[in-house]
């Protein structure tokens, strides 16, 4: 698999190159969560909210004066990871564009020959698209699972699908068979490739969107825990406020 050696030692070498970059994204939202953590429980305390009815409850209440904090600087650092990745997915992809251009052309002619290859009665979860970028980055022998894998993964898929859109070939017809044709009977030269690098900034923005996403929707009910509980006390409260007015006039009033 010469054809990914180029990639895969590029990436690797672009792994080791951006862990400081990672890790210091890392710690400055790391630092921003907590900091804003704690201005939130300083607010909250000068007025009063963790503040319970019970002494049991306003104990528990209380963890948030930690809770808080320590959570927004867990998810504060986790965001910045992927920041930094984000950041130096992209340097990478601006320093590295032509030679992009070059990869993407041997990429597309060897894809091109191993298309009939490919086990696909393997591949059932996966799009056509998807297969090929997959079993590719199999063959280069980085492991699944890791960070050069799934970058590796990422700029190979990037370049099925602009290569397949580049020739034509509409998404509904990406089937196996009508790819072999295609590929087979249209020629791919290295100009066809000029723009792949702003194709892949696409491409790598989307993929870290998704990261981003995914670790809010991770910490989301993390995030809205204190939030529930805090409508619970609201709710308790008024209860007892109405339970309290059913022996003369209701009282309506939250203060």
């Amino acid at each position: 698999m010469e054809t990914l050696n180029w990639l895969i030692d590029a990436i690797l070498n672009q792994i080791s190159e951006a862990f400081w970059a990672v890790a210091g994204q890392s710690f400055l939202f790391a630092a921003g969560g907590l900091a804003l953590g704690i201005l939130l429980v300083v607010i909250a305390g000068r007025n009063r909210v963790f503040k319970r009815e019970f002494r049991l409850w306003s104990f528990i209440a209380g963890l948030n004066y930690v809770y808080i904090p320590l959570l927004l600087m867990v998810l504060g650092g986790g965001l910045g990871g992927f920041r930094g990745a984000h950041l130096a997915a992209s340097r990478f992809i601006d320093q590295a564009s032509e030679p992009f251009v070059e990869y993407g052309y041997r990429y597309a002619n060897h894809f091109k020959n191993y298309l009939p290859e490919i086990p696909w009665d393997q591949q059932q979860d996966r799009t056509i698209d998807e297969a090929i970028a997959y079993q590719l980055a199999q063959e280069g022998g980085i492991q699944e699972g890791s960070i050069a894998h799934s970058m590796a993964s990422m700029f190979n898929l990037a370049i099925v699908n602009y290569t397949l859109d580049e020739m034509g070939v509409p998404e509904m017809a990406r089937d196996p068979l009508s790819l072999a044709r295609a590929l087979q009977s249209t020629p791919v030269t290295e100009s066809t490739f000029l723009a792949l690098p702003n194709s892949l900034h696409q491409v790598c923005d989307q993929f870290f969107y998704a990261k981003y996403l995914f670790l809010l929707g991770l910490f989301l009910p993390f995030l809205l825990f204190p939030m529930a509980e805090f409508g619970l006390h609201l709710m308790a409260r008024w209860l007892r406020r109405m339970s309290k007015g059913a022996d003369g006039q209701a009282d309506w009033s939250l203060v």
